[in-house]
């Protein structure tokens, strides 16, 4: 090969590796999610958010923007303390009004990072595509996996299992994929 044809064969062979190591080694780009939704007796909601892998030097949150039926809001910048957190965002905290209907609502969180949206949605109450009915009196929901309701709110504090409660609706199956009729299970708490 001529000296030329060589340089081309190194730069190719550089941009294949780079290229390749970028793919292969993506960066995890800072995310907020839903983690808690809180109303109280007065009907005033408590959000609780959480931050993951933000680095104050390299990798921080751009812009929050909050979405629910009826409004949006920019929410104003916040200090994340450490790549993991959680914040708390209370209706009176906003300088501007922003509703949550008590008995259903979507929820929308977008948070940009580098110019690269992440969002995380909650819909609840009697609403197309919602994943839980609306929290009763005392209850929040959480998330713990996917949306549950809680009788114990922790917001502010990491969501555990300790007041997860609802109902579960399903077909048990035997090992032969054939419904199972007329029995009567327990189901453990494999957490307590």
């Amino acid at each position: 090969l001529k000296n030329n044809d060589m340089r081309k064969f190194y730069l190719l062979i550089v941009n294949l590796i780079t290229g390749l190591s970028l793919y292969a080694n993506p960066i995890a780009l800072p995310t907020i999610e839903i983690s808690e939704l809180y109303f109280e007796e007065s009907g005033k909601w408590k959000l609780e958010l959480g931050y993951y892998e933000v680095n104050q030097n390299t990798l921080t949150i751009d812009s929050i923007f909050l979405f629910s039926t009826t409004d949006t809001i920019k929410l104003p910048t916040y200090e994340f303390l450490g790549s993991t957190g959680i914040m708390v965002i209370t209706e009176d905290s906003l300088h501007s009004d922003f509703q949550i209907n008590r008995f259903a609502d979507t929820i929308k969180i977008v948070s940009y990072s580098m110019e690269e949206p992440f969002e995380d949605i909650l819909i609840f109450g009697n609403l197309p595509g919602a994943s839980i009915d609306y929290p009763r009196q005392g209850q929040s929901i959480s998330k713990y996996g996917s949306f549950v309701k809680d009788k114990s709110p922790t917001i502010g504090f990491s969501n555990d299992t300790l007041g997860i409660c609802g109902t579960i609706k399903g077909v048990i199956y035997d090992k032969y994929s054939v419904p199972v009729e007329s029995k009567i299970f327990r189901l453990d708490n494999y957490f307590e």
